[in-house]
């Protein structure tokens, strides 16, 4: 039936001047008896024209039905091409020509062919691009090594980006490959150009891309560490949209320079919800925030003169001063004196968690909070029929500090995402400074229930500061009783 309905039209007007042909000659010959030849003869050539052309149509017709909708799909596990339709219509049309030039007009095709053959000839060099553009066109239609709607990288004669083209697949035609680029803009590439360059398909076989942003970072500064670093930030944006949590980014060493190691970072992407672009900018700024709390500096050319005092560029937290500068980033520490700040990094614990492991279990008792320095902790609840992940804690952050200050039971359980680095302020630690002064009790208090507040998206922000008033004095209460608890 299909197959029909794309017949019967022009089948109906081949069978039309077929009868036209066979039965016309009866009112054509009155036409001759009245004298008026010429018009049976013009009428004869015009039916004799039509019968060729329209069963060279009905060729070509039944031939794309058949053979390259039918056939070809099975055989070969694909469609053929628009182009290549056409070209085969024009084919089937050019014989019924031949036939109309020979059988209606009685003249000779060997003639015709080789005039037509120098023309060719002439229009060729003339017309050579335009003629290549086609025929890449049409390879390119056959092999379909990119369709429409694929991402494709078009490289340029040098490794500068600046020569290459990226871009959306929105059109395929006989001379020309247009492009919708990653900020909107329209390309069109010959056709000629895409047969003799290196094409990469962004989104074949699999939709999706692997992306990669480079990070230089001074020799000096571990590896391990920028890698825990680096790891933490990429893992930290993946499963956003268009930034895929599988497979799961990864971070590499890709060379040294001058300069000190150049780190690897790959993730991968979906190009039809965020732009190349956008997914870079994520990354990336993730990246220079994870290096920022870290306390490490990207590497910069080592033959720089500084005329001045400069400040440590990479954060040490092997030595005390180190430590109290990452104390001093925490808003609940952002009151204490600087001699506070050395008295407490003096007494933090260091805690490495590798990948997987569990720093506190919910409903657990505990009296000491965690200071996050590198990598990525994600934030459990208990669901009822199982954990519920309900965030993620980022460096710079604190958890714990509700067991610290008033000896709750750990509210979430936190479990290493990454091989993270981790500071334990202890209770013994935070009492010497509170014996010395008292009043950082009701500071600590309003910092944290400000930073509680914080992080609450859904408090109506009006009543904010009454709200952390409130929650100040009642943390404020539960640490005195603590404390008095605990001497006592």
């Amino acid at each position: 039936m299909k197959l029909l309905s794309r017949l019967w039209l022009p089948l109906l007007v081949f069978l039309l001047f077929a009868a036209a042909r066979q039965y016309g000659e009866g009112p054509l010959a009155g036409l001759d008896r009245l004298g008026i030849g010429q018009a049976a003869v013009a009428i004869r050539v015009l039916v004799d024209i039509g019968l060729w052309l329209s069963a060279g149509f009905v060729a070509a017709r039944l031939f794309n039905a058949v053979v390259w909708d039918s056939l070809f799909p099975r055989a070969f596990g694909r469609t053929i091409p628009k182009l290549v339709k056409d070209l085969t219509a024009v084919g089937f049309l050019a014989v019924a020509v031949t036939a109309i030039i020979a059988w209606v007009f009685g003249q000779s095709v060997t003639g015709i062919w080789a005039t037509s053959g120098v023309v060719g000839i002439v229009l060729g060099v003339a017309l050579r691009n335009v003629i290549l553009d086609v025929f890449m066109g049409l390879a390119v239609n056959i092999d379909q090594p990119y369709r429409i709607g694929d991402w494709i990288l078009v490289h340029g004669r040098t490794p500068r980006p600046a020569d290459s083209v990226l871009g959306k697949v929105t059109e395929i035609n006989w001379r020309t490959t247009r492009l919708t680029t990653d900020d909107g803009a329209m390309v069109v590439l010959p056709n000629s150009r895409l047969g003799v360059t290196t094409v990469s398909n962004l989104t074949s076989p699999e939709p999706r891309y692997r992306s990669s942003v480079d990070v230089t970072v001074e020799a000096g500064v571990p590896a391990e560490r920028v890698l825990r670093v680096l790891e933490s930030a990429v893992l930290a944006r993946a499963g956003e949209r268009g930034l895929l949590d599988e497979p799961a980014p990864f971070v590499r060493i890709d060379g040294l320079s001058e300069l000190g190691v150049t780190f690897r970072v790959r993730y991968w992407t979906d190009p039809d919800q965020i732009s190349f672009s956008a997914a870079r900018h994520r990354v990336l700024g993730s990246v220079l925030r994870h290096l920022r709390q870290a306390g490490i500096s990207l590497a910069v050319p080592q033959q720089d003169v500084f005329e001045a005092p400069m400040a440590p560029r990479n954060l040490d937290t092997r030595s005390t001063a180190g430590r109290a500068r990452l104390l001093a980033s925490v808003p609940l520490f952002g009151e204490l004196t600087e001699d506070e700040l050395t008295t407490l990094a003096a007494g933090l614990a260091r805690v490495e968690l590798p990948a997987g492991q569990t720093l506190i279990e919910q409903g657990a008792a505990g009296d000491s909070m965690y200071l996050l320095g590198e990598g990525l902790l994600h934030v459990f609840v208990d669901g009822g029929d199982g954990e519920l992940k309900v965030g993620a804690t980022e460096p710079g952050s604190f958890v714990g500090e509700m067991s610290l200050l008033t000896g709750a039971p750990r509210a979430a359980t936190l479990r290493a995402a990454s091989t993270s680095l981790l500071w334990e302020v202890t209770h013994d630690a935070l009492d010497q400074l509170l014996e010395r002064r008292p009043e950082l009790a009701e500071v600590m208090s309003r910092a944290v229930a400000g930073y509680q507040l914080a992080t609450d998206a859904a408090r109506d922000r009006q009543d904010q500061e009454q709200e952390t008033a409130s929650r100040a004095a009642q943390i404020l209460e539960k640490m005195r009783s603590w404390f008095r608890n605990r001497k006592g």
